[in-house]
Parts: C-alpha cells; sequence; structure tokens
C-alpha cells in the first residue's frame, strides 16, 4: 500500500498546488514561516540522503505557486529583515529595479531566507505595518512619524539586528492565572532597558530597579522569563504596548501571533 505524501506545515510536499492562489498575505507567511522551519530540522537539503518530497522542496513549489505581488512582500520582508531597514523605504528601492532583477529563488539560501524573513516580520509588527495592503501602498508609506513611531521603529530594528539569546526578560505575570503577562522588561546585551505595558518606554537602569523593587514589596510575581516562552502566553487586553511587542518579539522567532 502507498504511503500517504508528507505534510509540512499543512502542505502535501508532493502535491502543493501551482498556480496562482488566493491567500491572505498573513496566510502566506505562516505556511512559508511553517515550511522554512520544517526545512531547517530537516538539516542541509544539499545532504546526499535527501529525499524527494522535503520540506525544502515544498517550501520552493510552495513558492512558485504565489503570484508576483505576494513574492515582492516576501522579498520586501527580507530585505528589510536583512538591512534592518523600515518596510516602506526598503519596497520604494526594490520597486527601482529592472524587470531582470525581479526576486526569484527567494528561497535558494534557505537558512539566510528564513532567518531575514523573521527578522523584517519583527519590524512589521514592531511597526503595526498593513501587511495586507497593495505593494503599490508600502512604496509610498511613511515610518516613524511621530516620536512614539520613531520609538517603535527602534525597537523593531532592534530586533532584526539580534538573535533571540541577546535578550534578557524580565516578566510581571498576573497573581491569579500565574501565566497571564502584564508588563515586560527586555534588555538586549548591556544595553538600556525596554520596558511595555500601556506604553513603551526606555526607562534608566536606576528606574528599573525602582519599579522591580516596588513590584516585590507589593508581591507581584516577576519572573525572568526567556524570549521563546513569550510566544504561547497571553497579554492583558488593556495593555496595548505590551501586545504589540509580544507580537513583534514572536515574529522574531517565526511565529505568527494572533492580536
Amino acid at each position: 500500500m502507498q504511503k500517504p505524501p508528507a505534510q509540512f506545515a499543512g502542505v502535501r510536499s508532493a502535491m502543493s498546488p501551482l498556480g496562482k492562489a488566493a491567500w491572505t498575505f498573513d496566510g502566506v507567511l505562516r505556511r512559508v514561516l511553517g515550511l522554512s522551519r520544517a526545512a531547517e530540522l530537516e538539516g542541509d537539503p544539499r545532504r546526499e540522503s535527501k529525499t524527494e518530497g522535503s520540506a525544502s522542496d515544498a517550501l520552493r513549489i510552495f513558492a512558485r505557486s504565489l503570484d508576483g505581488e505576494i513574492l515582492q512582500k516576501l522579498e520586501t520582508l527580507m530585505r528589510a529583515g536583512r538591512d534592518a531597514r523600515p518596510l516602506g523605504s526598503t519596497s520604494a528601492a526594490l520597486s527601482e529595479r529592472g524587470p531582470d532583477e525581479s526576486g526569484e529563488g527567494l528561497f535558494d539560501d534557505r537558512l539566510a531566507s528564513a532567518d531575514n524573513l523573521r527578522r523584517g516580520h519583527a519590524i512589521a509588527c514592531a511597526t503595526r505595518f498593513d501587511l495586507e495592503s497593495g505593494i503599490a501602498g508600502w512604496r509610498g508609506s511613511v515610518e516613524g512619524g511621530s516620536l512614539d513611531e520613531r520609538v517603535w521603529l527602534r525597537f523593531g530594528r532592534e530586533l532584526a539586528l539580534s538573535t533571540p539569546s541577546d535578550w534578557s526578560c524580565l516578566a510581571q505575570v498576573g497573581k491569579a492565572s500565574g501565566s497571564q503577562l502584564e508588563a515586560l522588561y527586555l534588555r538586549r546585551g548591556d544595553g538600556p532597558w525596554w520596558s511595555f505595558d500601556t506604553l513603551i518606554d526606555r526607562p534608566s537602569v536606576r528606574t528599573v530597579s525602582r519599579r522591580l523593587e516596588s513590584l516585590r514589596l507589593r508581591r507581584s510575581r516577576l519572573v525572568t522569563l526567556p524570549l521563546d516562552s513569550v510566544v504561547g502566553r497571553r497579554c492583558r487586553k488593556d495593555r496595548p504596548a505590551l501586545r504589540r511587542a509580544a507580537m513583534a518579539m514572536s515574529a522574531r522567532l517565526g511565529v505568527c501571533r494572533g492580536t
């Protein structure tokens, strides 16, 4: 009896559809990130024992089913992540290329492509970039108009320039549930702190120490977390900066997190 085709992120690798597909960009991104992760787990795709229908094959076949605008969006995210630049200016620069420079073979360098995509997605989430809008709108977007948005862009760029292991993470969690996030304090290496609750802030080391001591005196639960543990945790609904930061951090780790 013939075995059913292997599946990666819900795609049958030997039966991925060709031709233009009706996907939302969020759906495409989730599928690409899932296939990229599966391909990474498989190891080097050039190894001699590579089997037909691998996750790498499924990713390339799936990419061929996407239309030109979706591919342009993916390439823009990858380039923005690689260069740690805003999506609007990156898209505008890519639009000036000639037709022979169009982004084909986006996933030929599988590991680098997937990581750059995660970095660019983190910038998009931090800046609340509308990924579902038309690519023409991407090119004309203006980044960082207000002080608050410039700070969010700086945070997104810092996520893109770093690896998850670079970050220290302190979290205030709810007393009742023990898992719901109420505030986050993030620090990349020995750099300045970021804090997220109702608003985004760049508190001084002294300010963070006072806040943390105040939490301890109130017996609030304050825990040290690895960055990847933020992905599955709920955030208080009345903490917009916290929820936005959690989405950007999850994106850097390769996860499309719902609002």
